[in-house]
C-alpha cells in the first residue's frame, strides 16, 4: 500500500473515532454503576481455635468482612428518586448463609444528594436517595459474614436503565494518580499532542490499531471508572 494511502486511510479512521467520541459525549442517559472492595478481617479458620471467640454485637460470628460499596452515575441525565422502580428498590444484600452485621454511609458527593439506608430487612437494606447528577454518587460501608467481593450484591431497577453495570476498579491506585497526572500534562500541551499524532500516522502503518486501541482505552476509562473524587474514600480501608 503507498504511504499517501495508509496516511489517508489512518485519518479518516481517526475521524471516525473522534465523531463515536462526540456522539457518546454528547448523548444524554442515565448511566448507574458500582464497584465493590472487599477486606477479609476474620477468616472461618480463626473460630476453629479453641480459645479464641469472636463476638459482634452479642451474637457469635466465624467470619467478618469490610465491603466498600461505590454507585455513580456516569451518564448526562440526572437519576432521580422516582426513576427508581417501587417494586424492586435499589438494595444491597448478602448471599446465603452470610449475615449483614452493619451498614454506613462512608461518602456522597453532595449532602442534597441526601443518599441514606433503609432499616435492614431480613439480609437486604434499601438504598434510598433524593437524587444525583453525572459523576455524583455514595460509597457504602457494609460489614457482613462473607467471605468475598462476589457475596455482596446490589439489586434494584432504574426507568430507562437496562442494568446497573459494574464499573472499572484500579488494582494500583497510586499508579493511577501518576498515569492520570502525567496524561493531563501531556493533554495540556495540545501542540505537542498534535505532533506526536502526525508523526505516528507518518511514520508506522500500525497507527490505526494504535490509534483504535488508544481511543477505546479512554473510552472505557472515562465511561466505566470510578470518579477521581471517590478515590480516595474508596482504596483507603
Amino acid at each position: 500500500m503507498e504511504p499517501i494511502n495508509i496516511i489517508f486511510l489512518s485519518l479518516t479512521i481517526f475521524s471516525l473515532l473522534l465523531s463515536y467520541i462526540f456522539y457518546i459525549k454528547s448523548k444524554k442517559s442515565r448511566l448507574p454503576f458500582f464497584i465493590s472492595r472487599s477486606f477479609n478481617l476474620i477468616w472461618p479458620q480463626a473460630s476453629k481455635m479453641e480459645k479464641l471467640k469472636v463476638i459482634y454485637d452479642d451474637q457469635k460470628i466465624e467470619s467478618l468482612t469490610v465491603t466498600k460499596l461505590a454507585l455513580w452515575n456516569k451518564g448526562k441525565e440526572t437519576i432521580d428518586s422516582d426513576d427508581v422502580a417501587p417494586i424492586d428498590p435499589i438494595r444491597i444484600s448478602v448471599k446465603n448463609p452470610y449475615k449483614i452485621l452493619d451498614t454506613k454511609v462512608i461518602y456522597q458527593t453532595k449532602v442534597a444528594n441526601n443518599f441514606r439506608l433503609s432499616e435492614q430487612v431480613g439480609e437486604e437494606v434499601e438504598v434510598q436517595f433524593d437524587f444525583f447528577h453525572k459523576d455524583e454518587g455514595v460509597i457504602i460501608q457494609i460489614l457482613h459474614t462473607g467471605l468475598f467481593n462476589s457475596d455482596i450484591v446490589l439489586k434494584g431497577t432504574i426507568k430507562g436503565v437496562n442494568s446497573i453495570k459494574e464499573g472499572f476498579i484500579s488494582s494500583d491506585y497510586y499508579f493511577k494518580k501518576f498515569a492520570r497526572k502525567l496524561n493531563s500534562t501531556i493533554l495540556k500541551n495540545k501542540q505537542f499532542y498534535l505532533k506526536f499524532l502526525i508523526l505516528l500516522i507518518i511514520i508506522t502503518p500500525m497507527t490505526p490499531l494504535l490509534l483504535l486501541l488508544m481511543v477505546y482505552d479512554k473510552l472505557n476509562y472515562y465511561r466505566f471508572s470510578i470518579p477521581s473524587q471517590f478515590e480516595e474514600n474508596f482504596y483507603k480501608l
